[in-house]
């Protein structure tokens, strides 16, 4: 297209599309203000726009107006949505009592300012958020309850902005149409060293110790010098296609290109008029160009024509340029040039290429946050997470709770063969039934506490050379959960013959719940009875997902035969006593959860009553002091009326 149009007669456009499209421009046609001769016809256009750096404004609302204010922030977890995190402030607006909401989702960010009449008399942190996102359909929130929980909420919210850039600046002569072209120029001319002055400052690359933009500065591999500069508290570094290393006998100037082909903003200095083409270089990156052309260079005249082009995704950006672009040298077009950079990368951002990036960054962020929050929140209230292994769910119990079961299962035993409710692991390692003690290795982590939902029993079966132990799923069976399998790794006993030795592995399904704590109790006295009953028969760790399948291989007839006979007599004594248990501990557990609820809302009626008697004891002592100023002004009358009256 450039080489095509050079052919014609001049004057040239400083940008031509290409053919294939892709790209927008925007002041194009400056040409149309200066004759054949290159005279301007029209008078210049002052650079009076304002200058504003475009940022995602609900990056910076946390910290301007919630940082250091009173406010409340909430975290929850959707189906749909997952992770959701919301911050609510108070405040009067033209004497109006609003509501600041802040939403944050793994999609999008929502910030709106709502009468607080909007929200009813009793707002809950879901009927806020549903206000501002009605995709959300939780209608549990926590509050965050630990003090440096703003800290965390900010530095998500500002993970998108940045005080550091890199520019590039390609030099173009006149009939230059070729990317290897461009980056072949070894020098530039007068003119382009007049205006990278403009822009920055030139600094040795050397134990450089501000914003190096990708650039070396201990062994000079990048160059002796770079352009260097600070603009509204922001450090910007400029890869100047001529001032980075030249190789002898590479067309393509890869060294050059490595820099300012990564670079998403990238201005092109034309020498004299000719054309750009914006897919001359070829980059994954590169989604924006600044074009400059000098008018009258290095003169007390010097003017600059400025035209823009972007990829087709990429929105409309500031500031805007007047027509005709044409802008007399100096500060104010620098303020412009390197506001306009600026806002191109942060609009490049939003293209489909770097969107899909940022997209999963901002998810991986707020699971984080919403992780740390949860954990935080469970250090402060004293409390372990238990974590079912599920994405949509996350539960927990108190301590307090679990020790009455704990009292309950094990009143008659030692207080160190203890259960630990508030971790859910076997603390000492032991469990003692009236036996020789059978170590138990120790959960790794909560989720293992799960492992045992599934248990089986053992059953002979004989073939020509090999026997195996299959155990069979357990009963117990918990709701609102996905089917999962896992396979543990060989028994230890069958590590002297691993040649002739086969494992099978059962397949443990189960359901889960994490509210249904009888389900999870359930499971606890199951393992004590399997513990108890098969105390030969060695325990695996089981796999992240907390279940367990127990693997079996080829052991000697007569010990096999034994701890067959055992299990199936433990099974014939102990199957009526467990049951009876079980029914037991699950009544119990329903009724110290109606228990805990009446516990609840009397503890919320108790507080709307205190709340009440502070509002009319407040009342009643303004009524008080009230009083006790019309007494003395009553007092002040009287004397004034006759000296000798009193009251």
């Amino acid at each position: 297209m450039a080489s095509e149009t050079l052919k014609k007669p001049g004057p040239y456009p400083m940008v031509v599309l290409p053919r294939n499209g892709g790209y927008w421009v925007d002041g194009a046609n400056t040409e149309q203000a200066v004759d054949t001769e290159g005279n301007v016809t029209k008078p210049i256009t002052p650079c009076t726009s304002s200058l504003k750096i475009e940022t995602d404004e609900n990056a910076c609302c946390y910290r301007r107006h919630f940082l250091g204010k009173e406010h409340f922030n909430f975290y929850g977890y959707d189906d749909h949505l997952g992770p959701v995190v919301m911050s609510v402030k108070n405040e009067f607006i033209s004497s109006q009592e609003h509501t600041r909401i802040v939403v944050r989702t793994r999609t999008r960010t929502s910030h709106e300012v709502v009468p607080t009449s909007c929200l009813g008399s009793s707002p809950t942190p879901a009927i806020m958020a549903k206000m501002i996102c009605e995709d959300v359909s939780t209608e549990k929130f926590h509050p965050v309850l630990f003090a440096k929980g703003s800290d965390l909420v900010v530095h998500y919210d500002e993970h998108i902005l940045t005080n550091t850039f890199k520019f590039g600046v390609i030099y173009q002569r006149f009939g230059q149409t070729r990317e290897e072209e461009v980056f072949s120029n070894m020098s530039h001319s007068p003119a382009m060293e007049e205006f990278i002055n403009m822009l920055g400052e030139k600094v040795k690359l050397k134990d450089f110790k501000g914003f190096r933009g990708g650039l070396d500065t201990s062994h000079g591999q990048t160059g002796t010098e770079s352009i260097y500069t600070q603009y509204n508290d922001s450090e910007i570094m400029f890869h100047v296609s001529t001032m980075l290393p030249y190789t002898d006998g590479d067309p393509q100037q890869l060294q050059r290109k490595r820099h300012i082909g990564n670079d998403i903003v990238s201005i092109v200095f034309q020498e004299s008029n000719t054309p750009f083409v914006p897919d001359m270089v070829a980059s994954h990156f590169l989604h924006a160009f600044i074009v400059v052309q000098p008018l009258d260079p290095n003169t007390h005249n010097t003017r600059y024509k400025v035209s823009v082009a972007a990829r087709d995704d990429v929105p409309f950006f500031g500031p805007t340029l007047d027509y005709p672009a044409i802008f007399k040298k100096g500060p104010e077009l620098r303020s412009f040039l390197l506001t306009k950079l600026i806002n191109a990368e942060n609009a490049c951002y939003k293209a489909s290429r770097f969107a899909r990036l940022e997209e999963r960054t901002r998810i991986a962020l707020l699971d984080q946050l919403y992780e740390d929050l949860h954990r935080k929140n469970a250090e402060i209230l004293g409390y372990s997470v238990l974590d079912d292994g599920s994405s949509s769910s996350k539960s927990s119990e108190t301590s307090s709770l679990f020790d009455t079961f704990r009292r309950a299962i094990y009143g008659g035993r030692s207080r160190s063969q203890s259960v630990d409710g508030s971790n859910v692991k076997i603390r000492n390692g032991f469990i003692t039934p009236n036996a020789t003690p059978v170590p138990i290795k120790k959960e790794r982590n909560n989720r293992n506490v799960l492992r045992r939902l599934s248990n089986g029993f053992e059953k002979k079966s004989e073939s020509k050379d090999k026997r195996h132990i299959s155990e069979s799923q357990s009963t117990n069976s918990i709701t609102h959960s996905s089917y999962k399998t896992c396979s543990a790794p060989p028994s230890p006993t069958s590590s002297h013959d691993s040649n002739t030795c086969k494992s099978r592995s059962c397949h443990s399904h189960m359901q889960i719940s994490p509210s249904n704590s009888t389900s999870s109790f359930n499971s606890i006295i199951d393992d004590c009875a399997i513990d108890m009953n098969y105390s030969c028969v060695h325990e695996h760790d089981d796999s992240d997902t907390g279940l367990e399948s127990m693997s079996s291989s080829e052991m000697p007839n007569k010990r096999l035969s034994m701890s067959t006979s055992f299990a199936e007599e433990e099974i014939s004594e102990h199957d009526e006593n467990l049951h009876h248990r079980v029914e037991t501990l699950k009544y119990e557990i329903g009724r110290l959860r109606c228990e805990k609820l009446d516990l609840v809302k009397l503890n919320m009626t108790n507080q709307k009553e205190i709340k009440k008697l502070m509002e009319k004891e407040i009342r009643m002592a303004m009524d008080l002091q009230t009083a006790y100023k019309e007494i003395n002004r009553l007092r002040g009358v009287m004397a004034d009326i006759s000296p000798i009256a009193s009251v």
